[in-house]
């Protein structure tokens, strides 16, 4: 274990491994670092804040409950958002409640916008017109979109929490790029 007590400055593989060997604390900092991105990432999928919130939990008690027999990650985030996406569908199933909710809603947008380097200076104007665009997106063109730049997962990762191969993977996005860059340029013609 490396328990030695500043759980901010361990990687999240070091983390993992203190919590395979019963370390409550190590559990508590993944789900300090993780909280807000499963959290808005489950608000994608339902729009049933309870059923998110409720899910979460499900998973970390799981986690903890199992942490003996899981397996080591590449990933830990990885591992938490196709965990998360898993209990909320298994959850929508059993309340009878499915409902996609894959919004870009314009203010948390703007908010991402302004804390990228290349797009803080961008204009309401604008991420208005971006929000339009990605808001004309499919449920699954607007995953990918959110799994690969707002939660920045790798493709295979992506792969495995959509349920698809890495080629395919590779063409929803694409799709998705180029029907964001049509949309884009339609808006911006009628605005």
């Amino acid at each position: 274990m490396s328990n030695i007590g500043n759980y901010e400055n361990l990687d999240d593989m070091e983390l993992w491994e203190d919590l395979r060997n019963n370390d409550r604390d190590a559990l508590n900092e993944i789900y300090r670092r993780y909280i807000d991105v499963l959290y808005a990432y489950g608000n994608r999928i339902s729009n049933d804040h309870g059923l998110v919130e409720d899910s979460i939990q499900e998973v970390f008690i799981t986690i903890w409950e199992k942490r003996q027999k899981i397996k080591k990650t590449t990933s830990v985030k990885f591992y938490l958002f196709k965990s998360l996406k898993r209990r909320i569908f298994r959850n929508l199933k059993s309340s009878k409640k499915f409902g996609f909710q894959y919004d870009f809603s314009e203010s948390s947008l703007a908010a991402k916008l302004r804390t990228e380097p290349t797009t803080e200076t961008l204009d309401e104007v604008t991420i208005k017109k971006i929000h339009q665009s990605l808001n004309q997106l499919t449920n699954r063109q607007k995953e990918i979109i959110y799994l690969r730049f707002y939660a920045r997962l790798e493709y295979p990762e992506i792969a495995e929490v959509m349920g698809l191969t890495v080629k395919a993977t590779y063409k929803l996005l694409a799709r998705a790029i180029q029907r964001l860059k049509d949309n884009f340029r339609f808006t911006l013609i009628f605005l």
